[in-house]
């Protein structure tokens, strides 16, 4: 990002077409990190039809989908799609940190909630003690990870939580 030009706009995205879908190259625990990380990146997010619930390569979406799984990471989606909308994520710094398999995006903007994505993509509980983010409130989070991926999002502004 450093290298950018100072009036570039980046643009990020996950799958390039329906034969190259994200969910056809990673695990489905993923999902829903992936799709996090991307809405907490400067710039424009894009997003393949259908990623947003992990579709495959070749997979139609099913408007009368029921499924909980592909439910729940469609609400994870929304959710955290409605804080682009925020000044911090709009307009505030990045920092990018990767701990073993944790990955740290922090964005913070002076006078606003400052957010914080850390994503355990290991099999291991990590504990994460990050003091040295720059603008970030000192934070200790408990990152678990089993079978699944579990991300946490929290708001360091007044120590806040949004989700764990």
């Amino acid at each position: 990002m450093d290298s950018l030009p100072n009036d570039a706009w980046p643009s990020f995205s996950l799958g390039k077409n329906p034969e190259s879908r994200i969910a056809s190259k990673v695990d489905e625990k993923y999902i829903n990190a992936l799709n996090m990380m991307l809405m907490m990146l400067p710039g424009t997010p894009i997003t393949l039809f259908g990623d947003e619930r992990g579709l495959k390569n070749g997979a139609l979406i099913k408007w009368d989908d029921t499924d909980e799984c592909c439910l729940n990471k469609i609400r994870v989606y929304q959710e955290v799609s409605s804080l682009r909308e925020s000044e911090t994520l709009l307009f505030g710094s990045t920092e990018v940190r990767v701990d073993g398999d944790v990955l740290i995006i922090a964005r913070v903007k002076k006078g606003n909630p400052g957010y914080i994505l850390l994503s355990n993509f290991g099999d291991i509980e990590k504990y994460c003690h990050y003091d040295e983010l720059s603008d970030v409130t000192t934070c200790q989070l408990h990152c678990q990870s089993s079978l699944t991926v579990k991300t946490a999002l929290v708001i360091d502004h007044n120590g806040n939580e949004i989700s764990t």
